[in-house]
């Protein structure tokens, strides 16, 4: 359906739309209240629209301002009880719209006849407001034992020991995320540990997609070094590794069309810190690393710079 300018401003504003609106069929309230409703009037030429604008309850919703893009423009602002009327409005199919702040907009289409008055009242609907909140998932990981090297610049590693999932290496974790994904704002990704040998005391965490996990594009973060390590995303990068998993070399989305559940998973491996960042013969080995991790899921809201899920010490 196409709108008309005159009816795009309409909608944004509730005043007068010089050279675009044509007079109202109201009389003048008193006391600042919406003015009365007057009969519509037609003509050998028009007809017009009148009915009541409400709520889902049926209770008369007052102050909304209700047009119909003809054109020219008719507008008009329903009154206490409701209550309105457009008057002289050109015959043939035109857009009705009704709009008032904290209610969506409503718009549908209508036929004016000439010399007829259309019945037509208005549902408002009250605008689902989207509140902010957060939730912290935690969970505890252990490296049974992994080993890293990095003969040059790029590192390489492997984990091992233990079943996946067992009570000896939980080196990769599901986590089930619990609101609608297309909702996030941000997302804080965090770990922490005391180290438990002396050879290496860093690890590497990948948050992920599960099957993913050699498609850096299906990565939503990845963290390393010494404890503690966070990543932040906002909605900008959300949105680009949202992208990115359902539409890039992976193919694949965070949710389940069929379960309708919502899937990340977390896969720690040594990091090669032993020796130094700028050693190039740097090797990392750990052995039972026991490691706090966090997803902190921020909806319709943004975490703050300074957000943690690890408690002050």
């Amino acid at each position: 359906m196409r709108v008309t300018a005159c009816a795009i401003v309409l909608l944004l504003a509730t005043g007068a739309l010089a050279g675009c609106v044509d007079s109202a069929a109201t009389t003048t309230g008193s006391g600042g209240a919406p003015p009365v409703a007057a009969p519509a009037e037609v003509d050998e030429n028009t007809g017009a629209i009148e009915g009541i604008v409400h709520d889902d309850s049926l209770n008369p919703i007052a102050g909304a301002v209700v047009a119909v893009g003809a054109p020219p423009v008719v507008e008009t602002v329903s009154d206490a009880t409701g209550r309105f009327s457009l008057s002289k409005v050109p015959p043939g199919t035109h857009s009705l719209y009704a709009q008032k702040l904290g209610y969506d907009a409503f718009v549908k289409s209508v036929g004016v006849v000439v010399g007829e008055v259309l019945q037509a009242d208005i549902l408002l609907v009250p605008t689902a407001i989207m509140e902010g909140w957060h939730n912290i998932l935690h969970e505890v990981g252990l490296l049974g034992c992994a080993l890293s090297w990095r003969p040059a610049v790029q590192y390489s590693g492997v984990s091992a020991c233990g079943a996946v999932e067992s009570p000896y290496d939980r080196f990769l974790i599901v986590w089930k995320l619990t609101g609608k994904v297309e909702e996030w704002k941000s997302v804080v990704f965090e770990a922490e540990w005391r180290s438990t040998q002396p050879v290496g005391a860093g690890l590497s965490i990948n948050w992920e997609v599960n099957g993913c996990s050699n498609v850096g594009t299906a990565r939503f973060a990845r963290t390393q070094g010494q404890s503690p390590v966070r990543a932040r995303l906002d909605d900008v990068q959300l949105e680009d590794r949202l992208e990115n998993v359902t539409s890039g070399t992976c193919g694949k989305s965070v949710c389940s069309s069929t379960t309708k559940k919502c899937e990340l998973f977390s896969r720690s491996f040594s990091y090669p810190d032993t020796l130094g960042t700028s050693s190039p013969a740097d090797v990392g080995f750990t052995f039972q690393q026991k490691h706090d991790l966090y997803i902190a899921e921020f909806y319709n809201e943004v975490s703050s710079v300074d957000f943690s899920s690890i408690a002050d010490k």
